[in-house]
């Protein structure tokens, strides 16, 4: 009786025109999508081998440029493009740099990617919802759930089969989506994809399938709570709304609201406090050279001796707070960085009570794309800019007598002759020349497939919680269902 159910229902749905609908659609925005996309990572390919190299050229003891590889996958692009794609290093700092790159600017740049994650997330289901709103309200208006009932069919088999055939209906145009931008991607050339590759995309489509089973199940819901399908349809697109659009937009805000970030003027007060000490430690005072100078006895082989060992002093104290200025300013930035992470991780933790959360961030996850990505190229260039300080710092200390110093200084004169103390305010190695090779190489780290199955595996199973509770809300509405 059930396949009989499962088979009725999946001959209904194929010669109904909104399978076609999903169908078309679906089939256009993949090719629409990945054509897009394999041209844009050309684009961004060309980017990156330029600007790496303007990255190397510009690099020196006293900065360095790291460049973010481009996206391999072109399922997900809307989460990185916004993002910055060179991070500036000096020794103890870490600076965000905006993409200056223009090669790439349109007038279409701030327009939505229809990559993956879009079509699945705003396209496929709400089709998906059209397409099962009127699974039981519709039959009860056409007076056929009651005939089917009436013939000993049980109320479970009912709901069951009916679930089953139009997951299977949603998965069909799903598939025949996903296989054919992979076979797009393979006949473009530009990617390469591995076995692991393969079996990231394999978990994204299951991912995928996941998701789509749920609104589908969303839609189920709405039909079995209403015996009007017009009532049905807008209630299922009030829940996917506010499944889709209002839950994570709403969670945002809070998080913005709950876990504030330091406005920019107050971190520039920081920084600015951190140049005053900064000044203060390299500023110039005559004072102890006139103590020098003016102490009784001292000849004037002595007055130079003890005068050259103030300077070196000073040099020392001069170059101590310069590090010290360094340090500081790397401190103040990075606890800027970690509260905007915080904030941000905050956000996409609690915003996961979304299924519409929950699948983009697991897709994020596995591939890895978008901002997970970016927290990678974060912490690589983290990771290098201490490799980088340990290296400039030794070669600096073996090429400090090419620096360019700038300083002021201070004069005294003292029975006829002229007595001068230097500062130290800036030391340039811009120009030094030294070896680029001794210099450590910026790597992305590869991503562990094993490893983020980890981090996916929550994210399904909030996907695979919240389906439970859509199907059991359904059974359970639909035992009670009036049929007449």
């Amino acid at each position: 009786m059930l396949s009989l159910v499962i088979r009725k229902e999946i001959l209904k749905r194929l010669y109904d025109l909104r399978f076609l609908l999903l169908l078309g659609v679906s089939l256009m925005l993949a090719v629409v999508s990945t054509l897009a996309s394999a041209h844009e990572f050309a684009l961004r390919r060309q980017s990156y081998r330029r600007q790496q190299h303007q990255a190397s050229e510009h690099t020196n003891l006293d900065h360095a440029f790291v460049v973010k590889p481009p996206n391999p996958f072109l399922f997900i692009r809307d989460g990185e493009r916004d993002l910055p794609r060179v991070v500036k290093i000096e020794p103890h700092i870490l600076y965000y740099v905006e993409n200056t790159d223009t090669t790439e600017r349109s007038l279409l740049e701030n327009a939505t990617s229809l990559d993956w994650v879009f079509i699945f997330v705003y396209v496929y289901s709400f089709l998906a919802l059209l397409m099962t709103y009127d699974a039981i309200a519709g039959e009860k208006e056409r007076g056929t759930l009651a005939q089917m009932l009436s013939n000993s069919c049980p109320r479970s088999t009912v709901i069951l089969g009916s679930f089953i055939g139009n997951v299977f209906v949603l998965w069909v145009p799903l598939l025949m989506t996903c296989l054919l931008s992979l076979l797009l991607i393979v006949a473009d050339g530009q990617i390469r994809l591995t076995f692991a590759d393969g079996l990231r995309i394999g978990i994204v489509i299951l991912l995928s399938g996941l998701f789509v089973t749920l609104m589908g199940g969303l839609g189920l819901l709405a039909s079995t709570l209403f015996h009007r399908s017009s009532t049905a349809l807008v209630v299922a697109l009030l829940l996917w709304i506010c499944m889709v659009i209002v839950v994570p937009g709403g969670v945002r805000l809070w998080v913005e609201y709950a876990y504030p970030i330091p406005s920019l003027k107050e971190v520039r007060d920081q920084l600015w406090q951190a140049k005053r000490v900064m000044f203060a430690a390299t500023g110039i005072s005559t004072e102890p050279v006139w103590e020098i100078i003016s102490t009784p006895g001292l000849t004037e082989a002595q007055r130079r001796e003890r005068l050259a060992a103030l300077q070196a002093e000073t040099y020392a104290r001069n170059e101590r707070a310069l590090e010290q200025f360094a340090v500081t300013t790397g401190k103040i930035l990075a606890a800027y960085y970690a509260k905007l992470a915080y904030q941000a991780e905050t956000a996409r933790w609690l915003s996961r009570v979304s299924p519409a959360s929950a699948y983009q961030y697991a897709v994020e996850e596995i591939l890895p794309a978008g901002t997970v990505r970016h927290r990678q190229f974060l912490a690589a260039a983290r990771h290098y800019m201490d490799a980088y300080t340990a290296v400039a710092g030794v070669l600096r200390k073996r090429l400090r007598a090419k620096a360019r110093v700038r300083g002021g200084w201070g004069t005294i004169t003292y029975e006829g002759r002229t007595y001068r103390l230097n500062s130290i305010s800036e030391i340039s190695y811009a120009d030094v020349p030294f070896d680029r090779r001794q210099l450590p190489e910026f790597q992305m780290p590869s991503s562990n497939v094993t490893r983020s199955m980890g981090r996916v595996g929550w994210n399904a199973l909030i996907l695979i919680l919240f389906g439970f509770v859509l199907f059991s809300l359904t059974y359970v509405i639909f035992l009670q269902y009036d049929v007449r």
